[in-house]
Formats: C-alpha cells, structure tokens, sequence
C-alpha cells in the first residue's frame, strides 16, 4: 500500500518524490506504522536523489498532496514529524517540500508550527492552498 502513496519520479531533470496523504490516512496510526511510513519516504527520497545525480544534481524535491485529507486522520504535526526527520536524514540534499491543497486552518496550524523548525528548513517548506480556498 506505502509504494501505491509514496513514489519517485523522475521529472524536470531531477528527482522527485511524491507521498499522497489520503493513502497515508488508511494507515493506522501506531508507532509502529509511523516509523514504516519514515522508513519508505527515506527509501524514496534516496531513489530521488539517485535520479537527480544522473543529471549531476545533487537536490531533489518532496511533493506532498493533501487533497481529500482532513486534519483529524492526518494532523499537521505529521507533516512537521515528517518535515524534521527530512531537514535531519537530507540536509544538504533536500530542495523543496511543497505541500499542496493546504486548508485554511492547516496554513493558521503551519504558522504556529513553522516556529519550532530550523529556519533554513523552513525556507524549504512552500504551502500551496487549493483552489477552493481562493474563491
């Protein structure tokens, strides 16, 4: 189920890996599953980064979608567990997480959460609400 929700990709000469947040929602939420989900995001992220040195690149990019995912079955301190394990394992590596379909109150929680990360992390991290949020 994790490689259906956590893929890489290769695109604009470069790695890129891509975690659907609906599909890491069915999962259930122990300790257990939470270090599976680290486990397979760094597996990918390495994959990425492979790609990325075929084109003598040494970053890749984090894509992560949020559409149909409510708070409540995957919370924004996920995403930030999920933002510090990337700053800490790809330092160096990692060029950007963009964070797609962000709601409303998920941006309100990123702008209380976003300052307890290390701020060159949190250059990194570029939230991009949906669509409906504009209207």
């Amino acid at each position: 189920m994790l490689a259906k929700g956590i893929y890489t990709i290769e695109n604009e000469m470069a790695g890129q890996t891509i975690i659907n947040g609906v599909i890491l929602e069915t999962i259930k939420n122990t300790k257990e599953n939470y270090i599976l989900i680290i486990n397979h995001v760094i597996c990918e992220i390495n994959k990425s980064l492979l790609i990325s040195k075929k084109y003598n690149n040494k970053t890749c990019n984090v894509h992560v979608y949020l559409k149909g995912c409510s708070l409540r079955n995957l919370p924004l301190t996920t995403i930030k567990k999920l933002i510090d394990v990337l700053s800490i394992t790809f330092e160096d590596t990692l060029n950007y997480c963009y964070i797609y379909d962000v709601s409303n109150i998920a941006a309100l929680t990123w702008n209380i959460i976003k300052r307890f990360i290390d701020p060159v992390t949190k250059k990194k991290v570029i939230l991009i609400k949906s669509s409906k949020n504009h209207q």
